[in-house]
């Protein structure tokens, strides 16, 4: 009977482990249907403003830093999709837990790419994710993204690139879709 019952409770941990992954895929963000934060960025020149003021259309927030290889990976793709979506949605990309020269010199090779470029105010190189900018947005690990509608509201967010060759580009096409 012992064995029986271990053999159960192994089976049913294994199970919950294979859906735990697909549980926390599934489960939307609490900032998900709200109205986006009112939060501050500065541009490479160093003025301020509040990202609500970037809206207008449908945004794609990245947040990204130099040292991550998949938040470079990501970018051409987003332009391509910027290209040949022109004029439905806009890319907001803001550096995070970098420092200023190190964001400001993989933006300036990226120049080509038609993105609104911000840094996180209160990053000063540290490599920390921990800015209110961070916080807000659950920044835990770059890159990070956040589907905004039009009116500021958050339509989708996800950690890290979606898995598969293409599958950045289906959710974006999703999502416009959707608008």
């Amino acid at each position: 009977m012992r064995a029986m019952r271990n053999l159960f409770v192994g089976v049913a941990a294994v199970a919950l482990l294979s859906v735990a992954p697909l549980m926390a895929q599934t489960t939307p963000h609490k900032l998900v249907g709200q109205k986006l934060p009112a939060l501050s960025l500065n541009d490479f020149a160093g003025k301020s403003s509040t990202l609500a003021s970037h809206l207008g259309k449908p945004t794609f927030i990245s947040f990204w830093a130099s040292w991550c290889g998949p938040c470079l990976k990501e970018m051409p793709e987003l332009d391509g999709l910027l290209a040949k979506h022109a004029g439905e949605f806009q890319v907001v990309a803001i550096a995070m837990g970098d420092t200023v020269a190190a964001a400001t010199a993989a933006k300036n090779a990226r120049a080509a790419f038609k993105f609104q470029w911000f840094l996180d105010p209160e990053a000063k190189g540290a490599m920390s994710l921990s800015t209110t900018l961070g916080k807000a947005f659950s920044v835990i690990a770059l890159p990070t993204a956040a589907w905004i509608a039009a009116d500021g509201t958050v339509v989708d967010y996800w950690n890290g690139l979606p898995p598969g060759e293409g599958e950045l580009t289906r959710k974006v096409e999703a999502l416009l879709k959707k608008r």
